[in-house]
């Protein structure tokens, strides 16, 4: 009897053994599935702030080219950004590289250049910014007039005269360059080198009107496993 009573302890004891076990094993699966689910809440909400950084830009009613232009700076700096140690967890996959493609340019150009030969800012009907063509004749363009920034006025007033009278206005814009600063127009012609070019003259208003443009979406975006990666959009008349 003793030795029967002392089986049904022992049997009772590796009972209770195996529920405490699978009680913690339960417990670790549990702790474990809730950490997953908070990884893939974090995962999908870093996801969803990185897509909304450029889906913002996907406004129906358009957007302008100052917008196009910082649209193609901020995916020529994602493109240029690699995934690192610190960025493990996070779920932006930097191999997908994004591209932006701005199409209808033609149309622009003979709208808005005031010539249609090799001077024009814009020669091609569609410009993509893309990992392996960030630094096209596109992008080239358009920094080179952000680069007179600091002569945008003196640019605006030479344009808006050039607009108006084209090179019989040379007078107007050598009184115009005097004012300004009497060396400028010392060393200038309007055909010469030295800035202001006529090139950059014509050119400045061709620049300040794609600014002010407006550029509707031209087809959806494209998707890579959630993560946005292709934009198109078109100049819109």
């Amino acid at each position: 009897m003793e030795n029967a009573s002392k089986a049904l302890l022992m049997a009772g004891g590796i009972l209770i053994a195996i529920l405490v076990i699978g009680a913690l094993l339960l417990m670790f699966n549990q702790l474990g599935g809730y950490q997953s689910s908070q990884n893939s809440a974090t995962k999908n909400a870093q996801l969803a702030k990185f897509n909304s950084d450029f889906e913002r830009y996907l406004d129906d009613k358009g957007i302008s080219g100052a917008d196009i232009v910082t649209l193609a700076n901020k995916i020529i700096d994602y493109n240029n950004k690699e995934g690192t140690v610190n960025e493990a967890t996070n779920s932006v996959n930097y191999s997908i590289k994004m591209s932006l493609k701005v199409s209808n340019m033609d149309s622009f150009r003979r709208q808005y250049a005031y010539t249609n030969n090799g001077d024009a800012i814009f020669q091609s009907p569609t410009y993509t910014i893309s990992k392996d063509n960030n630094n096209n004749s596109f992008y080239d363009a358009l920094n080179n007039y952000s680069t007179h920034a600091n002569n945008k006025d003196l640019l605006k007033k030479l344009s808006s005269i050039y607009s108006k009278y084209g090179n019989d206005g040379e007078d107007k814009m050598k009184e115009i360059l005097i004012a300004e600063n009497k060396n400028l127009y010392q060393n200038w012609r309007l055909n010469g080198n030295t800035f202001p070019t006529e090139k950059d003259i014509i050119n400045y208003k061709e620049y300040t009107e794609f600014k002010t443009s407006t550029f509707k979406i031209a087809q959806d975006p494209v998707y890579e496993n959630g993560q946005i990666k292709d934009l198109y959009f078109k100049w819109d008349n």
